[in-house]
């Protein structure tokens, strides 16, 4: 077996002499780190972390000893183990993988498929597509920020239920119904349990959104509520006309624990006969309509629908 010991950094000022010197070489000691397109076609294996930020053509690699990070396509279909972290920035097919020493993360826009994937050391967070049929072990706490198959929740809960878990409102409802460690959380946000059902479902009232104490947690909740519920609470009307069929006017609410008052554009759609209670800054009812279509001065409409 040809051994290069030592760490390798091929970017596109020596590309090609890398490319050369590897030629035959099945073993790296070191770490790797490829930030320009890389043929190692006889490579099997990493000894330290493989960094992959460009085009890289690995069909041999079968190990990584250290971290891998993949922030570009990658062909690693032979690749069967990680000893550290696996860190996934973009799409990656590692059809042969089946274990994780360290964390696995997949992070936003980026798209694993391990389908043979069955353990992880460390920690899994998921804010992105995964496609992990066979993952069952997991070592440390799931965060899980984005929807995965109620298979594949299922599968992780069976198997890891007494670890922590971080899970979001994206979920299958089945695992809401499960105890243990969870942490509930809402745009990045964290819930008790009960305020957490209560705002997934839309259950809370106006009332009750504006009485939640935490600013943030309100801050969510309040963006979530369907401002139909608004017409419940008390107003104070600013202006107010008609336009076909429908009234439309500018309404102010006033809560307890807020120096300003809330101001709403109350409209309905012509076409669904749908009522709106848009937030607005404007006390004039046409201006405040202007506004929601992005206009500063009040305009006339044709027709609408």
């Amino acid at each position: 077996m040809k051994t290069y010991k030592g760490n390798i950094k091929i970017d596109s000022s020596n590309c090609q002499d890398w490319n050369k010197k590897l030629k035959d070489c099945e073993e790296i000691t070191g770490y790797l780190s490829i930030y320009s397109q890389a043929k190692l076609d006889n490579l099997k294996s990493v000894g330290g972390n493989l960094y992959i930020y460009s085009q890289a053509k690995l069909d041999n690699l079968k190990s990584v000893g250290g971290d891998l990070s993949i922030s570009s396509q990658a062909k690693l279909d032979n690749l069967k183990s990680v000893g550290g972290y696996l860190y996934i920035n973009s799409q990656a097919k590692l059809d042969n993988l089946k274990s994780v020493g360290g964390d696995l993360s997949i992070y936003s826009q980026a798209k694993l498929e391990a389908p043979e994937l069955k353990s992880v050391g460390g920690y899994l967070y998921i804010s992105s597509q995964a496609k992990l049929d066979n993952l069952k072990s997991v070592g440390g706490y799931l965060s899980i920020y984005s929807r995965i198959t109620e298979k594949l929740i299922k599968q992780l809960y069976f198997h890891n239920p007494k670890n922590h878990w971080y899970i979001n409102d994206q979920q299958s409802e089945w695992i809401y119904s499960k105890t243990g460690k969870f942490t509930y959380q809402i745009s990045d946000i964290e819930f008790p349990k009960g305020l957490f059902d209560k705002i997934r479902k839309g259950e809370l009232s106006a009332q009750e959104v504006f009485a939640i104490e935490n600013t943030e947690q309100r801050r969510i909740a309040y963006e979530r509520m369907d401002k139909i519920k608004m017409k419940d609470l008390k107003t104070k009307v600013l202006s107010k006309g008609k336009e076909g069929k429908y009234p439309i006017r500018v309404v102010e609410i006033t809560f307890d624990g807020f120096d300003d008052p809330f101001r709403y554009l109350n409209c309905f759609c012509p076409s669904t006969g749908r009522e709106y209670y848009i937030e607005t800054q404007q006390s004039d009812w046409k201006l405040a309509k202007a506004k929601s279509f992005g206009h500063d001065k009040p305009i006339k409409y044709k027709k609408e629908w």
